[in-house]
């Protein structure tokens, strides 16, 4: 898919609005969205999300402050749904949040 480590790297993903409907199902909430990268394939990037709303009976749970309960899931992108993505490839620290967020841009 690219020529470029992205494996556990924090990205910003610019995805085509044609599949935004499809890939609210899975928790994405919108484009642009920010996360990490789990796993990069041909086909995709995986995108690890601590806060997958929907948890399998037999998975551990996590509990928000807010006292929802989640679990940890990788979530596909697939590739023809990225328009763009912005890498950081520095990041030490994990966003706030370790699910993927919908971010907005403020100008300089």
């Amino acid at each position: 898919m690219y020529d470029y480590d992205l494996d556990g790297k924090q990205v910003i993903l610019v995805l085509d609005p044609d599949v935004i409907d499809q890939l609210k199902h899975l928790g994405i909430p919108g484009s642009p969205v920010y996360g990490k990268v789990f796993k990069a394939v041909e086909a995709g990037l995986w995108m690890d999300n601590h806060y997958f709303p929907l948890c399998p009976i037999d998975q551990p749970k996590l509990v928000h402050p807010s006292g929802e309960a989640f679990c940890h899931a990788h979530i596909f992108i697939p590739a023809p749904a990225i328009i763009s993505l912005a890498v950081f490839p520095n990041t030490i620290k994990e966003p706030d949040q370790a699910g993927l967020n919908r971010i907005g841009f403020k100008p300089l």
